[in-house]
């Protein structure tokens, strides 16, 4: 899919719609037609989406159809790196695609047989404006790479005997998440008012002792820094992508 840029999921306005199988791929403009229709006729199809929760969301707020059958690239991934290290961004379809499809895709690198789409162009989606051919573009290669990613995916975890775990646990709970999310629990505002409050006697009480003891901007790591090394108290720390020796007054060192 293809949504508007609020960050509320619940105001998400839903642009289009991609659907791509090995022979084709279709771009639906969700402004001109009546969408749930179509979702309708694709009830009995698996999809497959990448960042399953937020496409269920989007559809499921803006149509009311709700799919139970719904697979994510994202989450197939991230079975393969469970407790390994990885950089912010892995997980994106941009990286994944490059390292698992094509290593050109979203870059203006390629060849003279393939059309050559920027990640930028998600930028220019709005609710108002007609759909371009560049926009349809763009839409249309997101859902054709996803395809292609997820059949490389299965093979991969396949290969790590991890589909068990996909299929029997972590499949299902998308939808799960993407509905505990949407539906919310109850809460006492008067309750949490009154905790909020309490927590912030709690902080200023301790920030008053604090201030007591050195007359500083507590707030700042580099002044924080400083007072507790004039104190005698350790800030080193090893960084774990790194392996270098740091220094910090992060939580993970100061609670050593």
């Amino acid at each position: 899919t293809e949504t508007t840029w609020d960050e509320d999921i619940l105001q998400k306005k839903l642009l289009t719609l991609q659907i791509a199988t090995d022979k084709y791929c279709i771009v639906v403009d969700c402004r001109d037609i009546l969408i749930a229709s179509v979702l309708k006729k694709l009830s009995t199809c698996k999809w497959v989406c990448h960042n399953g929760k937020f496409d269920y969301q989007v559809i499921r707020v803006n149509t009311g159809y709700v799919h139970n059958d719904v697979e994510d690239t994202m989450i197939m991934v991230q079975l393969l790196y469970l407790g390994l290290e990885r950089e912010k961004g892995r997980f994106t379809l941009e990286n994944l695609v490059r390292k698992y499809v094509y290593e050109y895709a979203y870059t203006a690198q390629g060849n003279l047989f393939d059309q050559t789409t920027l990640k930028d162009v998600r930028k220019t989606f709005n609710e108002f404006d007609p759909l371009t051919a560049e926009q349809a573009a763009y839409a249309a290669k997101d859902a054709e790479y996803t395809y292609h990613l997820y059949f490389k995916l299965l093979k991969r975890l396949e290969e790590e005997s991890l589909l068990d775990v996909y299929y029997k646990v972590e499949k299902d709970f998308v939808l799960v998440l993407g509905d505990m999310e949407l539906t919310g629990l109850p809460l006492r505002k008067d309750k949490w008012g009154e905790l909020t409050l309490k927590s912030k006697r709690k902080v200023d009480a301790a920030l008053l002792e604090l201030k007591a003891y050195a007359d500083i901007n507590w707030n700042s790591p580099k002044q924080v820094l400083a007072t507790f090394k004039g104190a005698g108290v350790g800030t080193q720390f090893i960084d774990k992508k790194t392996g270098e020796i740091k220094e910090g007054v992060n939580a993970g060192v100061l609670g050593k």
